[in-house]
C-alpha cells in the first residue's frame, strides 16, 4: 500500500493463529484503505498466498500480480502503451516457451517512457525504504519463516482472541439475519446459536463455520440443541467428527479423493475426481476401472467441513490449510479409533500412489494416438497425469515407478506419443522440430533413473525436440517446470540434473548439436544461470565464444541476465567480449547498460 495518507496503524506484521480469519481481516482492511479519499498518488496493491494451488505460492507470479494492479491505477493510455511493450516481449520469448527475465521486463519498462514514474516505485518496493510505503503482512506464529516476516515490518501486533470473538460475534448476528439456512428459526434460537458459539470460538472464526454447516441442516430446536450439546472443543475434534460420521461404503472414496486433493501438483476438477476414485488396488497393484468411475455431482459426500467445491471454476479443493494439516498430524495417527486414524497420511506414501496411478491411466492409451480435445473430456484426468506424473515421481525415486515409467516412454510408442500429446509437451503444431525422443523427455524431465536407464547401448546425441538433444533438454527443463519453493527439494532437484548433464556428458554428449535458434549446451546453461553446469560444460570442452542464429554467445546471455559468477567464469576461459549479437549488441555494452541501469534506475 504507496501513498502519503495511509494510516500507520496498518503498517506491520498481523500475527493469528491457524483458522482465526487471516485472509478476512486483511480483505477488510485493504477494503477499507480502498475507500479512503484517494491521493492522486495513492495506490494500493496486495496478493494472497494459497496453500492449494502451487502457481499461487509463486515468488514470480506475486510479483507479476502487483505490478498488474499497479498498471491497473494509472490512465488508460499509459495502460496501453505499457501492456504493448511487456505483450510484445512476452511474444519474443514465446519461440523459447519461457518467460522474459525479471532484467529483461525491466529494461522494457525503462525504455517505455510512460513507465518512468513506476521505476522508482519499483526500486522503493525493492529496497523498503520510503517512509510512505505501508506494508501489511498477516500469517500465523510459530511457523518457520514468521521471524524473517517480522523483520520486514516496524510493528508486529498478536491478535488477541477476545478481540476475534468480537469479531465472530458480529459475524454470527449477520449469519442469523441473513442465511437462508437459518430463516426457518426464531429468534430465541438464533440467540442462542450465537451465543453458544461465540463463547467457545476460542478466537477461531474456521471452527465457527465448520459448527455453522452441522447446523445448518437442523429443522427445529430439539436438533439444535443436540448439535450445540456436543461441540467439539477444537478444529482437530471436527475433523475427527466428520471422518465418524462418513458412510462405511464411502471411506475408501474419500481416503482417496482427500489424498488427491492434498497432494496434487495443481486444484482437480469435479469430473477429475470422478476418475479418482475409479483407481483400485489390489495386493499393492493399482488398476483403473472404468465401471467404477463416478459422476462429478456426487462428490460432494464429503461434506464442506473437509472440502469446497469452487462452482464457479469447477474446481474442488480442501475447505482450509487445516484439513492438510489435521490429515498429517499425529494426533490423527494416534487416535484409539482405526476408523478415524486410517485417513493418517504420509506423503511420501501418497506421492507415490498418485504417480502409479497416473502412470496406469496413461499406461491405458496404447491403441490409437490421441485427439486431445476428445479425450481431455472423456478421460477428464489424462492432461493431469501427462503433465504431473514426473513430478511425483522425482519425490518417491523407487523402482517400482521405475518399471513403470519404463513401459510408458523407453520404446517410444503408442503411450509415449500420447503422453506428450496430452501434456502439450512442446507443443509444435507446424511441425518445426523432429518429435522428441524417450531420453530427450527423460532429461528435460530431470529423471536420473531413466536417463541412467536409457543411455546404456543407445546414441546419447539422437536429435529431436526444440532443443534438439537430451543435453540441451536437461539444461532447459531445470527449474523451468518446477513449482516447488522448499529449497532442500529445490536443491535436490539442481543436484539431479546436473548429474544428468555429468552422466550424458560422460557417454560422449554432442556439445555442438543445438536446437531452437541454434541454442548450444553452453548458451543454454549461460542463460539459465546454471553456474555448476556452465562450468561442468567447459571443463568438457565446450566452445566459449560459440554463437547462436543472431550471433549471441554464452557471455552475451550471461551478461544480460545478470549472472555476475558465470560472467567471470566464461572470462577467466577466454570468452570475448566484443562479439556482437542480437542488435549487434555485444557483451560488452550489454554488461555497461546493466552498471548504468543499477547505478541510475530512474
Amino acid at each position: 500500500m504507496i501513498g502519503s495518507k495511509l494510516p500507520t496503524r496498518f503498517s506491520g506484521c498481523k500475527v493469528m493463529v491457524m483458522g482465526s480469519g487471516k485472509s478476512v481481516l486483511v480483505s477488510a482492511i485493504i477494503n477499507h484503505v480502498k475507500s479512503l479519499d484517494a491521493h492522486e498518488n495513492q495506490l494500493v496493491a496486495f496478493y494472497f498466498f494459497d496453500f492449494r494451488d502451487a502457481f499461487k505460492q509463486s515468488f514470480n507470479n506475486m510479483v507479476a500480480t502487483l505490478l498488474s494492479q499497479l498498471f491497473l491505477s494509472t490512465t488508460i493510455t499509459l495502460q496501453k502503451d505499457i501492456y504493448l511493450a511487456i505483450s510484445q516481449l512476452y511474444e519474443n520469448h514465446e519461440k523459447f516457451r519461457s518467460k522474459p527475465s525479471d532484467r529483461d521486463l525491466m529494461r522494457t519498462l525503462k525504455e517505455n517512457q510512460g513507465f518512468k514514474p513506476f521505476l522508482q516505485l519499483v526500486e522503493e518496493l525493492r529496497t523498503l525504504g520510503c517512509s510512505y510505503l505501508h506494508l501489511l503482512i498477516a500469517s500465523r506464529p510459530h511457523i518457520s519463516y514468521a521471524h524473517e516476516l517480522e523483520k520486514l515490518c516496524s510493528k508486529t501486533i498478536y491478535i488477541d482472541k477476545e478481540d476475534i470473538n468480537s469479531d465472530v460475534e458480529i459475524f454470527l448476528d449477520y449469519t442469523m439475519q441473513n442465511d437462508y439456512s437459518f430463516c426457518h428459526h426464531g429468534l430465541e434460537t438464533k440467540n442462542q446459536i450465537t451465543d453458544s458459539l461465540t463463547r467457545r470460538a476460542n478466537g477461531m472464526f474456521r471452527w465457527v463455520d465448520c459448527q455453522l454447516i452441522a447446523l445448518q441442516s437442523c429443522i427445529g430446536l430439539k436438533e439444535v440443541d443436540s448439535v450445540l450439546n456436543q461441540l467439539p472443543t477444537n478444529l482437530h475434534d471436527t475433523y475427527i467428527q466428520a471422518l465418524q460420521a462418513i458412510e462405511p461404503s464411502c471411506i475408501d472414496d474419500t481416503k482417496q479423493v482427500l489424498q488427491w486433493l492434498c497432494f496434487s501438483m495443481e486444484p482437480l476438477s469435479l469430473s477429475a475426481l470422478g476418475e479418482v476414485i475409479a483407481f483400485v488396488s489390489d495386493d499393492g497393484v493399482i488398476r483403473f476401472e472404468k465401471r467404477y468411475r463416478v459422476a462429478p455431482e456426487h462428490i460432494a459426500f464429503l461434506g464442506a467441513t473437509l472440502i469446497h467445491v469452487d462452482q464457479t471454476e469447477n474446481v474442488v479443493e480442501l475447505a482450509h490449510m487445516s484439513v492438510k494439516e489435521f490429515l498429517l498430524s499425529e494426533h490423527l495417527k494416534s487416535h484409539v479409533s482405526t476408523v478415524v486414524s486410517q485417513f493418517h497420511m504420509q506423503e511420501f506414501l501418497i506421492h507415490k500412489v498418485i504417480v502409479e496411478s497416473c502412470l496406469t491411466y496413461l499406461l491405458q492409451f496404447d491403441t490409437e494416438i490421441a485427439d486431445t480435445t476428445a479425450w481431455n473430456k472423456e478421460y477428464p484426468i489424462s492432461r493431469y497425469a501427462a503433465q504431473n506424473w514426473y513430478k511425483h515421481a522425482k519425490i518417491v525415486r523407487c523402482e517400482k515407478v521405475n518399471q513403470k515409467a519404463s513401459k510408458l516412454i523407453e520404446s517410444g510408442g503408442t503411450t509415449y506419443v500420447n503422453c506428450l500429446k496430452l501434456a502439450k509437451f512442446e507443443e509444435d503444431t507446424e511441425g518445426h522440430w523432429p518429435m522428441p525422443q524417450p531420453l530427450y523427455y527423460a532429461a528435460w524431465c530431470g529423471l536420473q533413473d531413466m536417463v541412467k536407464q536409457l543411455v546404456n547401448g543407445k546414441n546419447v546425441d539422437v536429435t529431436g525436440g526444440m532443443w534438439g538433444s537430451a543435453l540441451c533438454a536437461a539444461l532447459w527443463g531445470r527449474n523451468t517446470q518446477s513449482e516447488d519453493n522448499n529449497s532442500a527439494c529445490r536443491q535436490a532437484e539442481d543436484d539431479s540434473y546436473f548429474e544428468i548433464v555429468k552422466l550424458l556428458l560422460s557417454h560422449g554428449a554432442d556439445q555442438e548439436i543445438s536446437g531452437k535458434d541454434k541454442w548450444k549446451p553452453l548458451i543454454l546453461a549461460a542463460y539459465k544461470g546454471h553456474l555448476d553446469i556452465t562450468s561442468l560444460l567447459i571443463q568438457n570442452g565446450a566452445n566459449v565464444n560459440a554463437q547462436d542464429e543472431y550471433g549471441n554467445t554464452a557471455l552475451r546471455q550471461a551478461s544480460q541476465e545478470g549472472h555476475c559468477e558465470i560472467v567471470k567464469l566464461l572470462l577467466n576461459h577466454g570468452a570475448e567480449k566484443d562479439i556482437p549479437g542480437f542488435k549487434k549488441y555485444t557483451p560488452l555494452i550489454i554488461a555497461a547498460e546493466n552498471v548504468i541501469w543499477m547505478l541510475f534506475p530512474s
